[in-house]
């Protein structure tokens, strides 16, 4: 069995490294999607996004991350401001962690290995929603994480996780409750974003959800 890692963001290469001892099998393994609606769309239909072409552009789209920073790409001191972004028809993905010599070939490899699993070999896809802009200056926060998580197919071992506060109105069954993740911080310093975020917390609880919940 494969274990495919969806991720918005670097917990996805933690948690690969934890359930696989194989190279890495999707193309998101180490890089963001800063937009939520965008990773929403991605993981609702991954499978025909994978089959799409990609390119290095330069025109990023607006997304909520620009919105509530000011920054068209991610911020981070540890980040190189000019790193490459993939375009993947309508989804901007910020390859933080390579350059623009090796970023479209490292992402089309990956993306032919995704491929290869799902044709032939039995898997699983897991998605999972971290390191969120969600409860920041976003009033249908409810609404979408219900919109996300919905798309749980067992059938077809395709499943969503998403990690956050206890609220009111979630109706979906893999919505895991940390009351460390209080909606109502202040997620916002130096015009960054989710400077609490404890990646090595975050991973060990998914972690602990799938090996008890999925796999």
């Amino acid at each position: 069995m494969k274990y495919i890692i969806i991720s918005n963001c670097c917990s996805g290469y933690s948690l690969h490294n934890i359930l696989s001892d194989t190279e890495y099998n999707n193309p998101f393994v180490g890089n963001l999607i800063l937009d939520d609606n965008q990773f929403l769309k991605l993981c609702s239909n991954i499978k025909n996004y994978m089959l799409s072409n990609v390119k290095l552009t330069d025109q990023i789209r607006s997304n909520e991350y620009t919105k509530q920073t000011k920054h068209e790409r991610y911020n981070n001191i540890a980040v190189s401001k000019n790193y490459p972004v993939i375009s993947l028809n309508d989804i901007d993905v910020h390859c933080v962690h390579n350059n623009n010599n090796d970023a479209l070939e490292k992402f089309k490899k990956r993306q032919k290995r995704f491929n290869d699993i799902v044709k032939n070999e039995e898997y699983i896809i897991i998605n999972i929603l971290s390191y969120t802009t969600m409860f920041i200056d976003h009033d249908n926060c409810v609404e979408f994480i219900n919109k996300f998580l919905k798309n749980n197919d067992k059938t077809n071992n395709i499943f969503y996780l998403f990690l956050g506060p206890k609220l009111d109105g979630i109706t979906e069954k893999h919505y895991i409750i940390d009351n460390h993740m209080n909606k109502n911080i202040i997620r916002r310093k130096d015009d960054n974003v989710n400077v609490q975020i404890n990646f090595d917390r975050e991973i060990a609880i998914f972690k602990n959800y799938i090996i008890n919940n999925i796999i």
